[in-house]
């Protein structure tokens, strides 16, 4: 993508500024910066902050609390920085010009049992939003722990991650999470979430060119009035997500991602196509793991057959889907047409 002016994310994977990392990056990230390419950041803090701000571009930095003990933090989090330190990066981030957009994600009430002083000072220093999500492990992360890692966590949470559904526990402190960022006056997102944000906001504003994501199509349903009875087009999303995605073929056919291997079994899935082609995969295929319907924001609008569902469809015999801010509780929602 870096052709087309769309920027780095560095890194979802390491950070960019912990002590092992930073020596490689800030050279990598100077280069890039001299060649115009702009940057995000997910980082803890750490080395080589300062230096980088010296040569990069305003650029957004999603900041990561998740345990707000400093004891606790250290056993957890052995090799980040401390909590106050990272504080401190905040504020110099957001006086040098940058957007702040923090991350309390994972919200395990053993970690984080109070934040709201915590997000109100976020918001004082100039924090635009807050990303909220509950604890989830998977059996291959679990397995790649080691044993101090796993003692530091705790077996109880660690199970309670493993479960297919949030435990009550979890699930009540994630809701109080996020209504104490509100009450904060920051602004928050969670991974599902049908209402509109201006979470992502900051993203627009320093970068002139970003992927489109569901929760921009969702502002754009909302503002437009779209309530559960009211039909949307394949035609009228996929003009929507593609205004921002780059034209003609390319190899692509990866974005379906490993939770999507049994749809190359049912189904020719080129290699190379456009955006607009894998825009229709998703539109039509609930299994794949980006399905519109795969959030509670979307449904497929349909009429009752029995026991069964009969979705509606338009001219080109692609399914119809309704919105819903407050979302729905089934892959089908029954809509009179």
């Amino acid at each position: 993508m870096l052709k087309w002016g769309y920027p780095i994310l560095l890194s979802n994977r390491v950070d960019p500024f912990a002590a092992s990392n930073y020596r490689q990056a800030l050279p990598l990230i100077e280069m890039l910066s001299a060649l115009g390419i702009p940057l995000q950041f997910q980082t803890r803090g750490g080395l080589g902050v300062n230096d980088a701000l010296s040569f990069i571009e305003p650029s957004v930095f999603y900041v990561s609390f998740v345990v707000l003990k400093e004891a606790q933090r250290a056993i957890i989090e052995p090799g980040a920085t401390k909590l106050n330190e990272r504080l401190d990066m905040v504020g110099a981030l957001i006086d040098a010009g940058h957007e702040v957009i923090v991350g309390l994600n994972p919200a395990v009430p053993e970690w984080s049992p109070d934040p709201g002083p915590l997000l109100v000072e976020l918001k004082r220093l100039g924090v635009h939003g807050v990303w909220i999500e509950r604890i989830h492990f998977n059996y291959l992360q679990e397995r790649a722990m080691k044993p101090g890692e796993k003692l530091a966590i705790g077996q109880a949470i660690i199970d309670r991650g493993r479960k297919r559904y949030t435990p009550k526990l979890d699930f009540d402190h994630f809701m109080k999470c996020r209504d104490l960022a509100r009450v904060a006056g920051l602004e928050v997102f969670s991974l599902g979430q049908s209402e509109p944000t201006d979470f992502f906001t900051p993203y627009r504003k320093l970068y002139s060119k970003t992927f489109p994501i569901y929760p921009d199509f969702i502002n754009a349903l909302a503002l437009g009035g779209y309530g559960p009875g009211d039909p949307i087009t394949f035609n009228q999303f996929a003009t929507f997500m593609t205004d921002q995605l780059p034209e003609g073929e390319q190899p692509i056919a990866h974005y379906l991602g490993a939770t999507s291997r049994d749809l190359f079994r049912r189904r020719k899935i080129p290699h190379n196509m456009s955006y607009r082609d894998l825009l229709e995969i998703i539109w039509t295929e609930p299994k794949t793991k980006f399905s519109l319907v795969r959030s509670p924001a979307f449904a497929y609008a349909a009429r009752r057959a029995g026991d069964g569902w009969i979705m509606w469809t338009d001219a080109d015999d692609l399914p119809l889907l309704v919105y819903n801010e407050a979302g729905f509780t089934d892959y089908f929602q029954e809509v009179e047409l």
